[in-house]
């Protein structure tokens, strides 16, 4: 299931984004974005360009006017943007890559009255721009299908273990999966944890839209499973 955080800025300078390091000495702050939403990943990105090629062959002259009216000049208009995907557990980015493209900016005054919009997406430029966020689009299902399921267990309870993803997340009655110790050090509480095969597993029996409960072999307290340990599909 996709959240959308659309208002949420992930980066304070744009300028070397994604790598500026925060006030924690953190490089950002998807953890926390990730902790909230309760989300796997954190999908990101800086568009870099929008310029035009040749900003002189936009001039006002007759002159200007005929030499785009012959195609004399560079009308092109250039799109770039950065697309990084960053794990939601550990906050290391997964995925990397800049899109680009260019093509001809032939809007007339007032047919696109803004970026996206329907007269937009008529130009040459639009269509370029959206062949572009196609391409990001697959690309993030790309990269996401080869990644395990990971999800956030929420209670033990004896024998009972709750997760915090359910149904919407695919997940299913008689679904396994295996339990990971979420494990931190007192020298350094900010980092990512460090996950460590706890070699039990468990068994959905129960799954609601947004939330699953199931049972492993063994008590939870006798081997020490607890909310923010992790359950992974392979």
């Amino acid at each position: 299931q996709v959240f959308g955080a659309t208002t949420s800025r992930m980066f304070t300078d744009l300028l070397n984004a994604p790598t500026v390091q925060q006030g924690d000495n953190r490089l950002t702050n998807v953890l926390e974005l990730a902790r909230e939403m309760g989300v796997q990943f954190v999908v990101t990105g800086v568009i870099r360009d929008l310029g035009v090629a040749d900003p002189s062959a936009w001039g006002t002259s007759v002159l200007d006017k005929m030499q785009r009216g012959i195609g004399a000049v560079d009308q092109r208009r250039r799109f770039a943007a950065d697309l990084v995907i960053f794990d939601g557990f550990s906050g290391a980015p997964v995925y990397r890559h800049r899109f680009e493209a260019a093509a001809d900016w032939d809007a007339g005054p007032g047919s696109a009255a803004g970026f996206g919009s329907a007269g937009f997406q008529k130009t040459a430029y639009g269509q370029a721009v959206e062949d572009v966020i196609a391409d990001m689009a697959m690309a993030v299902t790309d990269a996401l299908a080869c990644q395990p399921f990971m999800t956030r267990i929420a209670r033990v309870d004896d024998f009972s273990v709750t997760l915090e993803s359910g149904a919407t997340a695919g997940l299913r009655p008689g679904d396994e999966l295996k339990i990971y110790r979420s494990k931190r050090y007192l020298e350094s509480p900010d980092d990512s944890p460090e996950l460590q095969d706890s070699d039990l597993s468990v068994t959905l029996e129960k799954v609601q839209p947004h939330f699953s409960r199931g049972t492993m072999p063994q008590l939870g307290g006798i081997v020490n499973i607890q909310r923010d340990d992790i359950a992974i599909i392979w």
